[in-house]
Parts: structure tokens; C-alpha cells; sequence
């Protein structure tokens, strides 16, 4: 919950406050993308090491480190190279908590063979979603968007008790045996093609995720009203931890994925279509479809096409996928359209442009369905694939 809470507390905020040290979009764009490039050049390298050393051990030292380079963000001044270097620091080590996470989480419903799910759990991280963005929205507006920092780091160091309960799950003797063997992880055809759709998606969703804010603001919306919207984001996710599990063992994970990318592409549009502030709180309902069901049902189909000595690697690629490349190149991509366009503009272009990829995801996995693999057809959790 604490995690969730510090990652919603900066975040999504980062670009309005890049956009108030004076910066154009073009900067804004490639500032805050050196944290997903960070993230696809370390993330896999963090999951190794964390298969191989032990996973408790490398989330602990990306805890207390991270809550540190937060609070040093705070005393940054409005030089370049100076928010550049520390956004590159704190990057190295805040992008790999959330990864971790994941796969403690399935490390402990798989060994224990609790009836909870990784669905059930995650719920607690969307309550610390929306503790996390409205206190933001509340404490920014009355002291300054600085403040996003102080709020980040204390809910990290409010996680450093409980991380020193952890108990070390995965078998390290096993891990080295095994680790020699890490090229067939890559040669999986059926894992690349699906890490690669995972970057088309994160591309056009990088609008919604880090510009959310820069949009309100352009249409005349208040600091409140900017975390209002992220606060409902986080609310609205809250069903869909429950619904998941029917819906993944009724209809299954990839269509699930489906529906998730059509709706996003329809939030876009909406986005494109609307001039008022309050609007935008209507359309943010639409997150818990277009994005948490589509996370939840990809993280299951991760773990489902990995091997379990494989977890902390196959999820560290996925976040290197989602938040590394794709917002890397979403963040360009945004940032570049955004000299001279406004986010309408950029929306509706975003939201014609996932709705293409979203048919030809349909037909990758109709032939995926037909390729002879040695996978089974349900997961260990008894969801459809």
C-alpha cells in the first residue's frame, strides 16, 4: 500500500513539475523519460540479480535508498543538469520496488497455496493509490508541487518496517543451477511478441499516465481538480481487483487484454472531444477497464509463460517493456507533438493510432492460439488464457 502510495505521490505529478521549472515540452519529454530509459537499460539486470541473490534483499536496498534520492529532489534547484542527474539516481532505484513487488506477491501465493490471488492483494496497493494522489493534490496546492517529493519519500520510509518481516522465498541454490539457462527466457517467441505489443500500448497510454495534468491545466482545470481525477483513477480500480478473478476464469487473460486496449482507445478520444475540467472526471471512470484490468491480466500472463525460477526476470521485463521503452518513446512522442499542438490534439492521435494496434492484436493472438507450444491453456490460478 505504502509503495503505491509514493509512486501516485510524484509520479504522475513530475511533468506539471518539470512544466513549472520553465521547461518546453520537448524537455519535458526527454526529462521525463530518462526514468524509463533507466528502467529498460537496469530493470532486467535488477530481476537477475534478484532470481540469482535473493529478492527480499534487492527490495530493501531499493526502499531505503529511494526514499533518500527523493527527499534530495526536494533541495534541487531549477538547473537542468541538476534535476537531470537527480532524476536519473532516484530512477536507478525507485523503478524496480514496484516489479519486486509483483513477484513477492506471486512468490507467496504460489509456495503457500493461499485461496488469495495476486488480484485480491494488488487491491491494497489502489488504496494506496488514492491515499497517496489526494494527499498530493491537497499539500501541493497549499504549500508547493515541490512537496511531491517530501509526500514520496515518506510513504517509502513508512514501508521499512514491514520490509524487514519479509522472509526469503525463492531457492537460491535452485537459481544458480538454473542460471546459465537464462537465453531460453529470451528465445521465447510467444513472450517477445507480447513484450513488444506491451510497448505499442505503453506508447499511446503515455498521455494519459504523465500529461494528465499538463492537459487539465491547459483547459483551465485547478491543482485539486488534477489530483481529483488521478484520486478517481485509483477509486475506480477498486471493483475490477474482485471482477478480475470471474473474468479471467470466464472469458480468459487475452481477451481481457482485448477489451482493455478498445476501451483505452475510447478513453482517448473522449479525451480529444472535451474542453471541461470536470468532464474529465467522468472519463477517468473508464481507468479501471483500460488499465487495471489489462495490468492485472498481463502480469498473470507473464507468470503464466515464465518459469517460476524465471518470476522476478519475466516481471522485471515486463515493467522494462511498459515503463521503459514505452514511455521512453510515448514520452518523445508526446513531448514532440506537444511544441506545437495542443492534447486534444495529441489524444485523438493516440486514440486512432491504439485502436489500429487493438485489431491487430485480435489477429497476433488468433495466431498465437494456433502456434504448438508446450503451454497448457489455464494458469496455475485456473484462469483462461
Amino acid at each position: 500500500m505504502f509503495c503505491y502510495a509514493s509512486w501516485l505521490s510524484w509520479i504522475p505529478f513530475f511533468g506539471l513539475y518539470l512544466k513549472e521549472q520553465n521547461m518546453g515540452g520537448s524537455q519535458i519529454g526527454y526529462v521525463s523519460s530518462l526514468i524509463w530509459i533507466v528502467m529498460l537499460i537496469f530493470q532486467p539486470l535488477w530481476g537477475i540479480l534478484a532470481d540469482k541473490y535473493g529478492r527480499i534483499s534487492c527490495f530493501k536496498v531499493s526502499i531505503i535508498i529511494s526514499s533518500l534520492l527523493l527527499l534530495a529532489f526536494f533541495f534541487v534547484s531549477k538547473s537542468l543538469i541538476a534535476i537531470v542527474l537527480c532524476t536519473i539516481f532516484c530512477s536507478l532505484f525507485f523503478i524496480t520496488i514496484q516489479p519486486l513487488l509483483d513477484t513477492l506477491v506471486l512468490d507467496y501465493i504460489s509456495k503457500e497455496k493461499t485461496k488469495l490471488t495476486y488480484s485480491s492483494l494488488r487491491f491494497w496497493g489502489a488504496i494506496g493509490a488514492c491515499i497517496g494522489s489526494q494527499t498530493t493534490s491537497i499539500l501541493m496546492n497549499k504549500f508547493s508541487i515541490n512537496f511531491i517529493f517530501i509526500i514520496a519519500a515518506f510513504y517509502l520510509l513508512c514501508c521499512i518496517p514491514f520490509t524487514f518481516k519479509l522472509i526469503e522465498r525463492n531457492n537460491k541454490n535452485s537459481m544458480k543451477m538454473e542460471f546459465k539457462n537464462i537465453n531460453t527466457l529470451f528465445s521465447d517467441k510467444i513472450l517477445m511478441i507480447f513484450l513488444l505489443i506491451i510497448v505499442c500500448v505503453s506508447i499511446t497510454q503515455t498521455s494519459i499516465w504523465y500529461y494528465i495534468t499538463i492537459y487539465l491545466k491547459d483547459i483551465g482545470a485547478s491543482d485539486y481538480i488534477a489530483g481529483s481525477a488521478i484520486t478517481i483513477d485509483a477509486i475506480s480500480e477498486l471493483p475490477f481487483y474482485f471482477l478480475a478473478i470471474f473474468l479471467f476464469r470466464r472469458f480468459g487473460l487475452r481477451f481481457t487484454i482485448l477489451v482493455a486496449f478498445f476501451v483505452t482507445s475510447g478513453r482517448l478520444l473522449l479525451y480529444a472531444h472535451n474542453d471541461l475540467p470536470v468532464a474529465v472526471l467522468a472519463i477517468e471512470l473508464f481507468h479501471g477497464i483500460s488499465w487495471t484490468l489489462m495490468w492485472l491480466a498481463t502480469v498473470e500472463y507473464i507468470n503464466y509463460l515464465v518459469k517460476p525460477e524465471w518470476r522476478a526476470t519475466g516481471q522485471s521485463l515486463l515493467w522494462a517493456a511498459y515503463y521503459g521503452a514505452g514511455q521512453i518513446l510515448g514520452n518523445v512522442w508526446v513531448g514532440f507533438l506537444y511544441e506545437n499542438n495542443s492534447m486534444q490534439f495529441i489524444y485523438g492521435i493516440n486514440g486512432v493510432i491504439v485502436f489500429i494496434l487493438s485489431i491487430a492484436t485480435c489477429l497476433i493472438f488468433f495466431k498465437m492460439k494456433n502456434m504448438k507450444t508446450k503451454h497448457l491453456f489455464r494458469t496455475e490460478g485456473g484462469y483462461r488464457v
